[in-house]
């Protein structure tokens, strides 16, 4: 961000919890995206702000799907099943 910018910044946080086929919790987790397009038109505000919430949702999920291999109690998990991590 440019000094003296004006920015809507946008954060989305979801939060996941792995459960076995039985019902036992196995873990819980959260991912966070985030969106900071800057306001170029004040008039534009409302899109830049959706803009900004959808890209905080795609990253977000893109940061799950990144990383769901990397949480431990998940990658052990997956392990225990024969799912090579």
């Amino acid at each position: 961000m440019k000094r003296g910018e004006r920015v809507q910044p946008v954060r989305v946080t979801y939060g996941f919890t792995l459960y076995t086929t039985d019902g036992a919790r196995v873990t819980s987790w959260e991912v966070t995206g985030r969106g900071e397009e800057p306001v170029v038109n004040p008039l534009g505000g409302v899109q830049t702000l959706k803009r900004n919430f959808e890209h905080a949702m795609r990253e977000a999920a893109w940061n799950f799907t990144r990383g769901f291999r990397d949480v431990p109690e998940v990658r052990r998990w997956l392990e225990e099943r024969g799912v090579r991590a």
